[in-house]
């Protein structure tokens, strides 16, 4: 089974690295990078996706999301790293990122169609199924 992965990075010098390194190990046929914001790119794609991670500035975390959904196929999965944000999510940090990681889970746990876990390991993985 052939299959292939598509990153999205915003930093120009981190997409260098990796392109080179892909090259190397002669996986460039096989990985996409895409130069960009998370915001500006999501809407441009049109593959299914097996799963989506996400792990990026916390304001993005909402957004991301919605665009995300879409490109999942039924059965794929959603995951996003930080979930418990240094356990400032538990308890109910004022920080804007505590915030937006806040109403991030909230609307991951309560939108239809998907079946969500945090795993609380480290900084909190949010494992969502999209029925």
């Amino acid at each position: 089974m052939k299959g292939t992965v598509t990153t999205i990075d915003m930093n120009p010098e981190r997409v260098k690295i990796a392109r080179k390194n892909l090259a190397e190990a002669g996986l460039e046929q096989s990985v996409k990078v895409i130069e960009g914001s998370a915001l500006d790119v999501l809407p441009t794609l049109k593959d299914e996706y097996d799963m989506i991670f996400l792990d990026s500035d916390k304001d993005v975390y909402p957004d991301a999301f919605k665009m995300s959904v879409p490109l999942l196929r039924k059965g794929g999965l959603f995951v996003a790293d930080n979930a418990l944000w240094g356990g400032d999510v538990a308890k109910g940090g004022k920080s804007k990122d505590t915030q937006a990681m806040i109403k991030f889970n909230r609307m991951v746990t309560e939108a239809r169609g998907m079946s969500t876990v945090i795993v609380p390991l480290r900084d909190g993985v949010l494992v969502s199924l999209k029925e």
